[in-house]
């Protein structure tokens, strides 16, 4: 069993974005919790969560980097030392600054495919217009997620690794 999980393809996604944007709630939907029953713990440093898929047919692990809000600056560490194959740039779409947050490090330090991540879109004060300022500023249509729904959760992830994983 140990010699076919070290034969799997192993896959990077960094989350990235401002503290309390929902990086750590979406990847607790992803694994089955939800997103009320486990008190809030802000990530301190860099978490890595490893979750195994079948994409095109094939199994692969996901290392899915849960970096933290609060890091200083660029986390140099995860780029020396692995591979980030795509990342997930998340924000509030109720709160302007963290698409800001969200944008500059899309050109900061992003590696690979980039994905903008609209979270809290089930809130009172969701702001359309920030998916609409997110659209316009990368070309790309963000995902919509809410942690309340892990579906779309799970639609983002099959989404991004059907990018990676050759056919």
């Amino acid at each position: 069993r140990q010699e076919w999980a070290s034969k799997m393809k192993t896959y990077n996604i960094a989350f990235l974005g401002a503290p309390s944007v929902g990086k750590t709630s979406a990847i607790k939907a992803l694994k089955g919790v939800w997103y009320a029953s486990a008190p809030y713990v802000a990530t301190m440093g860099i978490e890595v969560h490893p979750m195994s898929l079948t994409v095109k047919g094939e199994k692969v692990t996901v290392n899915l980097w849960d970096i933290s809000g609060k890091h200083p600056g660029r986390p140099e560490g995860i780029w020396r030392e692995q591979t980030i194959h795509a990342t997930c740039l998340f924000f509030d779409s109720t709160s302007p600054p963290t698409l800001h947050s969200a944008l500059y490090g899309w050109t900061s330090f992003a590696q690979g495919p980039c994905w903008f991540v609209a979270a809290k879109i089930d809130c009172p004060t969701y702001k359309p217009s920030l998916i609409e300022f997110a659209f316009l500023r990368t070309n790309q249509e963000p995902f919509k997620i809410t942690a309340k729904n892990p579906s779309g959760i799970e639609e983002m992830l099959s989404k991004v690794m059907l990018t990676l994983v050759p056919t």
